[in-house]
């Protein structure tokens, strides 16, 4: 679904994942990005990970 979206990691910051994508994707990339996160390890883990997002021109103006 990312590829998709054309939605692409750039690196990771600490416990953080930058990703970078066309504008008009973004919402619905940031979404599917919180999705994947929350549950890393489906088969194993039964509770989610708490993970919030936010969509900024650079890394500090992302941050929620």
């Amino acid at each position: 679904k990312l590829i998709e979206l054309r939605v692409a990691p750039l690196f990771p910051v600490h416990d953080e994942a930058v990703c970078e994508g066309p504008e008009r994707t973004s919402v619905e990339g940031l979404g599917e990005q919180i999705r994947l996160m929350k549950l890393p390890y489906r088969d194993v883990m039964e509770v989610e990970l708490a993970v919030e997002g936010g969509i900024g021109d650079d890394w500090i103006s992302g941050k929620p």
